[in-house]
């Protein structure tokens, strides 16, 4: 960020990932007359504007009735989440579990969310590390687009796509083996090519 504020830009588009960190540094783009727009952060500081594809209430909760109908709405789920701080991946969750604890009562959060799911090998470490600590595992949402690359590829490798159901935000040429194999049952995107036509627009 600070490098493209010294190259003197005229426009920056961004997602944010740590909505604190990043608010003094745009900031400093704003008041060097750069426009900022962010998706993906609808709580951001120092912005001129967001642009949001989806609802997230609506897009967690999509989710969750997604992985509801895989698992017959009974079981243990863990949820992954780029990092603890990704402000929509969090809000997607919060929905996700909100619709749960309404709606499925035989469902149980199995732990804390984990951070990872934007990077494929973080998100098989930890659906390794899951299936061990959590042998009654059912499902699994993957917010960030790694998530359920990263669980789909060890559910695959175990055999377990009659046991485990993964579910969440992927891209299709990514997610396309995966879901052929049943070790990814339903993946969920907006168009990115939309999403940059939106930013570009503004």
């Amino acid at each position: 960020m600070q490098d493209l504020i010294a190259r003197k830009v005229s426009v920056i588009g961004l997602v944010p990932l740590d909505v604190k960190v990043l608010g003094p540094v745009l900031k400093l783009a704003q008041d060097a007359g750069i426009i900022v727009i962010t998706q993906e952060g609808p709580d951001q500081e120092n912005r001129t504007w967001d642009v949001e594809m989806v609802s997230s209430k609506a897009y967690g909760e999509a989710q969750m009735k997604a992985l509801a109908a895989e698992t017959g709405g009974e079981g243990q789920y863990i949820i992954l989440v780029g990092t603890l701080t990704t402000p929509l991946h969090n809000a997607w969750a919060d929905a996700a579990i909100a619709y749960q604890k309404a709606n499925y009562p035989k469902m149980q959060l199995a732990t804390s969310r984990f951070p990872g799911s934007d990077e494929v090998d973080a998100s098989e470490q930890v659906m390794r590390e899951a299936i061990q600590a959590y042998p009654d595992l059912r499902g699994v949402i993957g917010f960030g687009s790694s998530g359920p690359i990263g669980a789909g590829n060890v559910v695959r490798q175990r055999h377990l796509q009659k046991k485990i159901a993964v579910v969440g935000t992927a891209i299709p040429s990514q997610v396309q083996s995966l879901i052929m194999d049943g070790a990814v049952r339903k993946a969920f995107l907006w168009s990115p090519k939309e999403a940059g036509y939106a930013i570009r627009g503004c």
